[in-house]
Order: structure tokens, then sequence, then C-alpha cells
């Protein structure tokens, strides 16, 4: 009888120690699902490879002017003019050898014309132009005239395609969103009537003022420098 009570006995600790260990395998598991639903969800991989910089990693966009290292420039030229309706082409901006090196390639422009002036503008878009872009502190003299050779050259049927260089001083980057401007040599006065900025102005007033609110005398054609692999709507 002794032996039957003391085998009674251990099964009865046994199956005790079998139950607390599946209670607290139970407890376990259901702590385990609770974290499980307090975790906060993962970044997405893009965000996660994003510069802290970058536009998608600090949540917005961002096409600041002058704000990335931008080394290379295109603008699409559209016409400003409606005796030159079909004018078009691109122009191409980069530095080399401490000067801008201007590409151009141009169509349906004036024909035969060897003093046709291109620069590069300030100005918030194509409607509103502004002065030439130029660096006054370092430079005396405007140096976006057709004398310092800031002049593209046409066939007989107006296009022209070459290259110039023009040093106005400023940084390369600096030339982000600026304005290409071509001008017809017989509405531009070039150098006869500049002021201290190389602003074209008629005699009176009146005119003086359109062209504060809206373009230089003589432009037939206009783009924006976009950088470099940008989209088309980068300056917008």
């Amino acid at each position: 009888d002794g032996l039957i009570l003391l085998g009674t006995f251990f099964v009865f600790m046994i199956s005790t120690a079998l139950i607390s260990l599946l209670a607290i395998s139970a407890a376990l598991v259901n702590a385990q699902d609770i974290i499980n639903t307090k975790k906060v969800p993962r970044r997405t991989q893009s965000v996660l490879n994003a510069a802290p910089s970058e536009p998608e990693a600090m949540g917005h966009k961002g096409k600041g002017k002058g704000s990335k290292d931008y080394k290379k420039f295109e603008a699409t030229i559209k016409s400003r003019d409606d005796d030159f309706e079909d004018l078009d082409g691109w122009v191409k901006v980069e530095k080399a050898d401490g000067k801008l090196k201007i590409n151009y390639h141009i169509r349906e422009g004036p024909k035969e014309c060897d003093k046709c002036k291109i620069a590069i503008y300030d100005g918030d878009d194509c409607k509103h132009i502004e002065d030439p872009f130029w660096d006054k502190d370092d430079l005396e003299k405007n140096p976006w005239t057709i004398g310092n050779g800031a002049k593209y050259i046409t066939n007989s049927k107006g296009r022209a395609a070459a290259f110039i260089k023009i040093k106005n001083s400023k940084p390369i980057r600096k030339h982000e969103c600026k304005l290409v401007v071509l001008f017809d040599k017989e509405k531009d006065d070039d150098d006869d009537d500049d002021d201290d900025h190389g602003h074209k102005y008629d005699d009176d007033d009146d005119d003086r003022r359109r062209f504060l609110h809206e373009k230089p005398k003589g432009t037939i054609g206009c783009g924006v420098l976009i950088p470099d692999g940008k989209p088309s709507d980068h300056c917008d």
C-alpha cells in the first residue's frame, strides 16, 4: 500500500509541474501577441535610402533656385515676337576656362544675321524679363553685347548652330532658372542706348515702363535654363 501511495504522489507532482509549464507558456504567447500589435510600421525602403536633406526624407518637394551644385543647363527657345512665330531651338550653358560656354541651335530666326545678340537675363519667366545677368562687382561693363561676342550668326534660312564664350563672372550654379534671350539686330540697338546695366530704353517714359514689365527691346525668343537631367517644369 505504501508503494501505491508513493507512486500516486509522484504522478500528482509531475502532473502539477506540467500544468504549471503549460500555463507559463500560454502567458508568454499572449504577452508576445500584445507586443506585436503595438509595433510601429517599418519605413519604406525609398525613405530609408533617402538622405536627410532630400525632399522625400523631409516629406516635401523642393526646387530652390541655385540651391544645388549644377554644372550644365539647357534652355528650350520659343518665340516672343509675332514676326518670328516659328522661331525655336535650344541653348546649352556650362563653364569652360573661367567663362560661360554657350552652345546654340536655332531655327526660323532672322535670315543672314551676323549681329543678332544672345544674352542671359534675370527674370521670373519669359514674360517677365529683368536685368542682364552678370557680376557688377567684378566687371565694369555689361558683357552681354555684340561687341563682346554675345551674338549668334544665322544663314539664309534663318538657322544657326555654333558656340560662344562669355565671361559674366557669375558661378555656374547661379544660372539655374535664368533666362536665355535672343534679339533681332533690326530691332535691337545693342550698345547705342544701353544704361549702366545694359537696359534697352526708348526715349519716352511709356516705352520705359512697358519694358520694365514685359521684355527688353528687340526680344524675339526666350527660354529658361533648366539643370541637365531635370524636367521642363523644374523652374515653375
